[in-house]
């Protein structure tokens, strides 16, 4: 089966970004419900919003606590939670930013000190309910190891953290969260749970469990990783290896889309309205930053790819950010931001 995209960039329309200053010491962004701006924690113990409206940058602190340190520890972002708050995890903790209240809860989700938090889904974000992926390691003071890996269920409307269910997976599994379902899934399998971790029917899952019943092998793919569409029947699977696909179930038989062969994919991700995908081509040589638009004129709702940039390295997660108002893309470079405002291209 041919493939939607080639690595080729010949022929490919380029977008490129605004570049700004940046002052020195800033080693991390994160997104933030506010209009041409990221966060970042990384000055002098302060929640900072950049703002990038203006051809130089301009900085608001937001919040300093003399009583905590938000800015230290290893920190897991992730996309803006609604118009009035953000957050983001570091090893035991959560954070929880209220920005007309210009204040924060800071949670113990892992009040076991062998307990780490290594993944945060939002649920909820009107009732603040969020799924938490929890690693409990076995007490070994000369090698760290994986005791269990845990789904947890937090209600955080309150001071406290409120548990609301829990569920046990093997050390080996992922899991993802759309529509208030979680995805479990290895190189062997994939099966989906509600949210009291019952296990449920899913057109994803059939697909896969159809060509085990064919006994298909060869043409089920081993999911390594699932970028599900926020609304739209559809959802991008990378496999171990180098294969990237698109699976559709708008009509009654899933279909199964090559994305792209023979080139690796990391930092794949829907834009917070859903309008863009966007991936990094690791190979061939240079990586290459590509974003296309999300459309329902295709049966596999991908448009044209547009290339953004090239580089040598994939960057961290914790220097990239998706601003929701205008849809833009953000990389934070060595003393520079990069911008790319995807709301001034025209799709067609």
């Amino acid at each position: 089966m041919d493939t939607i995209y080639n690595a080729n960039d010949q022929f490919m329309e380029k977008l490129s970004p605004s570049r700004f200053k940046l002052k020195k010491g800033i080693d991390k962004i994160f997104p933030i419900p506010v209009k041409n701006s990221v966060g970042t924690n990384s000055l002098k113990n302060s929640i900072i919003f950049i703002n990038f409206e203006k051809p130089e940058l301009q900085y608001k602190k937001f919040f300093k606590d003399p009583d905590s340190n938000p800015g230290s520890g290893i920190f897991i972002f992730m996309p803006v939670i609604s118009e009035r708050t953000f957050g983001f995890a570091r090893k035991r903790l959560f954070d929880l930013f209220n920005i007309p209240n210009n204040s924060f809860i800071e949670y113990w989700v892992c009040k076991d000190i062998l307990e780490h938090i290594t993944q945060v889904e939002i649920v909820d974000p009107e009732k603040l309910i969020f799924a938490f992926g929890i690693t409990k390691y076995i007490e070994d003071r000369v090698k760290p190891t994986i005791e269990k890996n845990l789904i947890r269920i937090y209600d955080l409307s309150s001071d406290e953290p409120q548990l609301v269910a829990t569920h046990t997976i093997s050390v080996d599994d992922m899991w993802v969260q759309s529509n208030k379902n979680f995805f479990i899934f290895n190189e062997n399998e994939i099966y989906a749970l509600d949210l009291n971790f019952n296990k449920i029917s899913h057109p994803l899952v059939d697909f896969f469990e159809k060509k085990r019943k064919e006994h298909k092998d060869k043409e089920i793919p081993q999911v390594k990783d699932i970028a599900f569409h926020p609304t739209l029947p559809f959802a991008i699977i990378k496999e171990y290896g180098k294969n990237v696909s698109v699976i559709t179930w708008n009509n009654e038989t899933p279909q199964y889309f090559p994305l792209l062969r023979g080139s690796r994919i990391d930092r794949f991700s829907f834009s917070p309205d859903g309008k863009w995908f966007l991936f990094f081509a690791s190979s061939p040589k240079p990586i290459k930053l590509l974003v296309t638009p999300v459309t329902d004129k295709k049966p596999y709702y991908l448009g044209k790819p547009i290339l953004l940039a090239k580089s040598h390295v994939v960057p961290y997660e914790r220097i990239i950010a998706w601003v929701n108002e205008p849809t833009s893309y953000v990389i934070l470079g060595k003393d520079t931001l990069l911008v790319w405002d995807l709301s001034t291209v025209k799709i067609e």
